[in-house]
């Protein structure tokens, strides 16, 4: 784990004042020697409390999801993800994350390194998990790759739109808008599920690996015109989510200081500073 000196230097040399430390979403039996989670992320808290939170579940939760058939489970593990969702939450996790619904697997110039993994959006448990995460008052955060029904391939909104209305007080926090890797999260598709569902949020990242044509920047690093748009018509839906790994370079936490600067004033300061403790469980600073 880098040291919380590192994490702190980073920050401030881009203007972020508090950041959630969250665990990458991992498919099989907790391994310290290559995850983490409360208690290694908690241990760095301790020593900024203002300038960090943790979220958590992709070491725990993550592997119960993908290692369970959909219309498979075995009661006893319901239970024990219920009762790790629920440790969670005691904890003291700013949210759940990170799940995986649709996730690609890492190419060989991308950072951090995951496999293939794909799970229905309105997976019984993480149906159970909206229901833990609507009493605890905290999000869940979700990586899904769109997949439209106009790809020609199985598509996966109408699963993702069903865990979107199966409870309205579990906030989701959909991870990685304008990170596209399937061209098929366009922002007409973001604008039509934030309309239809009010408990719908996304985290803004940037990276020079994904579809250019559905990013937020132009080449120049402007920010294009539809983005405004929608960013104006639901500027309390998004938060900056850079994704970074701080052991392995800082370059999406530069990109995400790119989405702030490219923002207009009134949107930086409200996606940027009054949007967080509002979605996730956080204090106002």
């Amino acid at each position: 784990m880098p040291s919380a000196t590192s994490l702190l230097s980073a920050m401030d040399a881009r203007g972020i004042t508090r950041t959630v430390l969250s665990p990458p979403p991992t498919t099989g039996a907790p391994n310290r020697t290559d995850t983490y989670g409360p208690a290694e992320l908690t241990e760095i808290v301790r020593q900024a409390p203002t300038r960090f939170a943790f979220a958590a579940g992709g070491e725990v939760l993550n592997p119960i999801l993908q290692n369970t058939p959909a219309n498979d489970i075995p009661p006893q593990r319901v239970e024990r993800f219920r009762a790790a969702a629920v440790a969670i939450a005691q904890a003291g996790a700013a949210a759940f994350a990170e799940l995986g619904a649709e996730v690609l697997a890492s190419g060989k110039r991308m950072t951090g390194g995951h496999s293939h993994q794909t799970s229905p959006a309105d997976h019984p448990l993480l149906l159970t998990l909206a229901e833990i995460a609507a009493r605890f008052k905290m999000p869940i955060g979700l990586h899904m790759e769109a997949i439209t029904a106009e790809s020609g391939q199985a598509e996966n909104i109408s699963a993702f739109e069903r865990l979107l209305g199966s409870n309205r007080s579990a906030r989701i926090v959909w991870l990685h808008a304008g990170w596209d890797r399937t061209g098929q999260r366009s922002v007409q598709l973001m604008q039509t599920l934030l309309r239809r569902h009010p408990n719908l949020f996304m985290t803004l990242k940037s990276d020079s690996i994904g579809n250019a044509g559905t990013a937020p920047l132009d080449a120049s690093g402007r920010l294009k015109s539809e983005w405004l748009v929608m960013l104006r018509e639901f500027p309390d839906r998004f938060v900056i989510g850079s994704d970074q790994f701080y052991d392995l370079g800082l370059d999406r936490i530069d990109n995400a200081r790119r989405i702030m600067d490219a923002l207009p004033p009134d949107l930086a300061r409200q996606i940027g500073r009054e949007n967080p403790p509002s979605i996730y469980r956080l204090s106002r600073q």
